[in-house]
């Protein structure tokens, strides 16, 4: 009886340490700074998505941390927060809108994103729209 508690407080115990362990990267902290108005801008915005965003795109790795700016488009009535989702080796950067208005007046914002890397795997990055 004792050799079985035993066992299964080591398989318990095995279960917890593996559960916990963090397999992949993931979102430290974020933030967003206005950049500017956006009807003027939209459609480029939409329709050359990587050239217009590419003086606000940038990487930088300290260690096990990537520090990624990009360019976001919302409305000016929006409240929202950074994401990020991982598939494969590729992680998207994206926000999530948590509440929003009707007024219509889209603006651009910078966000940055603070992603903790233990692994040290070689993500590609890439911007939703």
């Amino acid at each position: 009886m004792k050799n079985t508690v035993i066992l299964v407080s080591i398989t318990f115990l095995s279960f917890f340490i593996n559960a916990c362990t963090v397999p992949h990267a993931y979102l430290v902290r974020w933030s967003k700074e206005y950049v500017m108005e956006g009807l003027e801008n939209e459609e480029l915005y939409f329709d050359d998505h990587q050239n217009f965003i590419k003086d606000y795109f940038s990487i930088e790795e300290k260690e096990d941390t990537l520090f990624v700016t990009t360019l976001m488009h919302e409305h000016c009535v929006d409240s929202s927060r950074g994401i990020i989702e991982i598939k494969d080796e590729t992680i998207f950067l994206d926000r999530e809108i948590t509440m929003t208005g009707e007024q219509y007046c889209p603006v651009f914002y910078k966000y940055t994103y603070v992603i903790y890397n233990p692994t040290g795997i070689n993500y590609k990055i890439a911007s939703v729209k």
